[in-house]
């Protein structure tokens, strides 16, 4: 359970910090009239996060990521690999009547030197609404947080960048910050993740 302690627990509270649903991202303000179809838009995903929140909780699905074959694929599986066959990926995943909504992604660098977590919030038709990154990197000493928004066809409607020093936690200008970007993996839709993890996985016969 290590895996879903980590990640949830990282997840959790960095939304809970961030007041998402509460606040727009990175000092914006909501509007109680007048709004039109994009703020709708907007709160819409929020909608959506919240039930996915309520979802995150223990126990998730495990998976792990397994380096194997020559020349070397990633597949995913239940069960931990051995430590030379990691390839440095876990995901937590969280389902509500029998359907995915929500997964948490750890992603570690060999190096040790770059960790990036994705969170993915999925609408109960299976389409992707809300995508969270955050990398922490030695490459450039930065945090760099992205925040996706998507409407019910997979279109990104929304995309806000936060970087800030590592050390410091002082906010940067995301032009004139220097980092080695690492974009996260982006699923679609629940059957997109499926296909890439494996339903069997997730979903046993």
């Amino acid at each position: 359970m290590l895996i879903v302690r980590r990640c949830l627990g990282f997840s959790l509270s960095l939304a809970a910090s961030l007041h998402f649903g509460v606040m727009l991202p990175f000092g914006g303000h909501a509007s109680a009239q007048g709004a039109g179809p994009a703020d709708a838009a907007i709160a819409e995903v929020r909608r959506a996060y919240a039930q996915c929140r309520e979802v995150q909780k223990p126990p998730a699905i495990e998976l792990h990521q397994r380096r194997t074959g020559e020349p070397p694929v990633r597949i995913w599986q239940r069960q931990e690999p051995p430590e030379d066959e990691q390839a440095g990926g876990k995901m937590a995943l969280f389902t509500a009547n029998g359907v995915v909504r929500s997964t948490i992604e750890e992603v570690e660098g060999r190096s040790g030197d770059w960790q990036q977590i994705v969170e993915h919030c999925f609408r109960a038709d299976g389409s992707v609404a809300f995508v969270l990154s955050v990398l922490r990197t030695f490459q450039g000493n930065v945090a760099v947080e992205d925040r996706m928004y998507f409407n019910p066809h997979g279109e990104r409607i929304r995309t806000l960048r936060q970087v800030s020093d590592l050390k410091t936690n002082k906010r940067l200008n995301p032009r004139e910050a220097n980092f080695m970007d690492r974009k996260p993996q982006l699923y679609r839709s629940v059957e997109e993740l499926l296909r890439v993890v494996g339903r069997k996985n997730v979903f046993p016969p």
